[in-house]
């Protein structure tokens, strides 16, 4: 579903726009000493095939976007809602038009933040630039002192 553009201060960016939240995160360990096979196995679950595998028999579970959209496959295994769906997702991403829901990546305060300041921002009580200010340094200093999640 398109979020929805609130101000005017959102005007320049692509529309509509999309948020992506996520409960978990698949990745590789810098230390590992496995890195490179770790990698071959997502590398193996971020397919064509294996989507189509998920959305034959549990529509709706593998729904990422991937490079191709796969479309007349995945519409051919799927309900068209399913279909529907990640096919839009997968265009949405490779447009750019998207962002990430903050829980995924936020650690705790700073998340604390997001959400006691959401309503002050949307009914203009606090305007977005003083908000991602605060949250900028807000998430500095829990950087430098709690584990969160990092991204390559």
């Amino acid at each position: 579903m398109p979020f929805p553009l609130l101000r005017q201060e959102t005007a320049g960016l692509p529309q509509p726009l999309f948020v992506f939240g996520t409960a978990s995160l698949l990745g590789i360990n810098s230390a590992s000493p496995v890195a490179d096979d770790a990698a071959l196995v997502l590398d193996a679950l971020f397919t064509q095939d294996v989507r189509r595998s998920f959305s034959a028999a549990l529509p709706g579970d593998w729904n990422i976007p991937l490079a191709d959209a796969d479309a007349a496959a995945l519409r051919a295994v799927s309900p068209s809602v399913f279909a529907d769906s990640a096919v839009g997702l997968t265009e949405v991403v490779r447009d750019g038009r998207y962002g990430y829901a903050t829980w995924s990546f936020f650690p705790p305060r700073a998340e604390a933040l997001v959400v006691s300041q959401v309503r002050d921002v949307v009914e203009g009580r606090v305007t977005v630039r003083q908000h991602l200010a605060e949250l900028d340094a807000t998430f500095a200093e829990e950087r430098a002192t709690v584990l969160i999640p990092g991204l390559l």
